[in-house]
């Protein structure tokens, strides 16, 4: 019986808590509106660089695989949207996936670093090369010779 008087006088008084208007408050931070405005410029803004680089040396190689690899030991290309784009439609990054059994993609950072499939790769990249897409595919194939010549790596950021 108490209990059940308890349960009544809880219900009672969250019932009247509910029916009250809470006071005024100005509102705090941003509208639905200016959050959606703002995380899409962020978006667009900010989209994940693509880069793809080599080490000029077999020391920049091993800093690499502890991210302590200063730039000036780095030679990279930056890839804009377009030439990203270009590079995809191309059909380059599939050749090699599929001829070097890699997973380069969006979701993927990998490397090749082996000579023989450093060579393969120079070769993909010439025969995937067009009037569209010669500037960014001249820089990666200028990075790929470089990778050869030194005999490290190329990575792939995306």
């Amino acid at each position: 019986m108490a209990s059940e008087r308890a349960c009544s006088r809880w219900a009672a008084q969250r019932s009247a808590a509910q029916s009250k208007p809470a006071p005024y408050s100005p509102p705090i931070g941003r509208t639905q509106s200016e959050y959606n405005e703002a995380t899409h410029f962020y978006k667009q803004a900010h989209k994940k660089m693509k880069v793809i680089l080599t080490p000029l040396t077999l020391e920049a190689m091993r800093l690499l695989d502890i991210d302590e690899c200063p730039e000036s030991l780095l030679e990279s290309v930056t890839l804009n949207h377009e030439e990203y784009q270009q590079l995809l439609q191309s059909g380059t990054l599939e050749a090699i996936n599929i001829t070097l059994g890699k997973i380069i993609d969006d979701y993927e950072d990998k490397a090749i670093y082996n000579l023989a499939d450093l060579t393969k790769t120079v070769e993909i990249l010439n025969d995937h090369l067009t009037h569209e897409n010669s500037s960014t595919m001249r820089k990666i194939m200028d990075l790929n010779t470089l990778a050869i010549k030194n005999r490290t790596g190329l990575f792939f950021f995306f």
